[in-house]
């Protein structure tokens, strides 16, 4: 399997998303109080969502115009929560609240 340019930006998003939160975690991170949590959520949204973007950019026209908008924010939101983020940093960084009015409607019991 080929895979396009595209393909591999995206997936270098990723890793580069992962990186971020593996350093977030850090002794080193949590050292400076001038970055906390949330400037690390923002910044792993920020990265997903461009992810999520340049993949939705090879969709067909009918899906693409649904993904131009609450897919990528959901896609955004579910990875931050898998990655360890609160569902309210979650939700208010990943642009979901746009498209929908309150989180119940993603609760998911643990």
């Amino acid at each position: 399997m080929s895979y396009s340019p595209e393909d591999i930006l995206a997936r270098n998003f990723f890793d580069l998303a992962d990186r971020l939160q593996q350093i977030s975690k850090s002794d080193t991170a949590k050292e400076v109080s001038s970055f906390g949590e949330a400037d690390y959520a923002s910044l792993v949204a920020s990265i997903l969502d461009a992810a999520y973007w340049i993949l939705a950019g090879q969709l067909d026209e009918e899906t693409e115009e649904y993904a131009s908008g609450a897919y990528v924010s959901v896609k955004v939101y579910s990875d931050m929560l898998r990655r360890g983020f609160s569902a309210t940093d979650s939700w208010r960084e990943s642009g979901i609240e746009q498209f929908f009015d309150s989180p119940e409607e993603f609760a998911t019991e643990d």
